[in-house]
């Protein structure tokens, strides 16, 4: 959800800053934290592909997903809806 939200607050960013010419503040404090939420989000999905045994394609879409704008959210919820979030070994959520 961070990342997702981090890429809307910067696409917004843009827009003011390139298509209306304001000022480009938002461009210099979202860019980073973007970049910062990421990484992040790169970093936990190998953890959680390890710890949830998930095959290589389901991370590698994962890993995709973080390229086009606001794709991590729908890439979440299917992963949700399959069932691959939960620890089938154990049973547990």
């Amino acid at each position: 959800m961070i990342e997702t939200a981090s890429w809307a607050g910067l696409l917004v960013g843009m827009y003011f800053k390139y298509a209306v010419g304001k000022s480009e503040n938002l461009v210099s404090f979202l860019g980073p934290v973007h970049g910062c939420a990421f990484l992040l989000f790169i970093l936990i999905s190998f953890v959680v592909a390890k710890k949830l045994k998930w095959p290589w394609w389901v991370l590698n879409i994962v890993l995709l997903s973080a390229i086009p704008p606001l794709m991590t959210l729908p890439v979440c919820f299917w992963l949700k809806h399959h069932g691959l979030l939960r620890n089938r070994s154990q049973g547990i959520a």
